[in-house]
């Protein structure tokens, strides 16, 4: 009985390895073609006089701590 496991055990290792060595010899010798990438579009950046509206007074509040802190450095 033990021998017989061993022996499927053995084969099925081969089949793997087999199987791995031939995924692997597609994957060099027939490789895939690059994927299609999509169209670049230009970049289009456009000026705002002023920022958005900010209504929360708490994001507000940090915005300006952050500004005040940049501008100090």
């Amino acid at each position: 009985m033990m021998d017989r496991m061993i022996t499927t055990a053995w084969r099925a290792f081969w089949l793997g390895l087999g199987a791995s060595a031939v995924l692997l010899g597609q994957s060099v010798f027939f490789p895939h073609p690059p994927a299609a990438s999509p169209p670049t579009a230009p970049a289009v950046v456009v000026p705002m006089e002023h920022g958005p509206a900010i209504t929360d007074k708490r994001v507000y509040e940090r915005a300006r701590r952050v500004v005040a802190r940049h501008r100090a450095s």
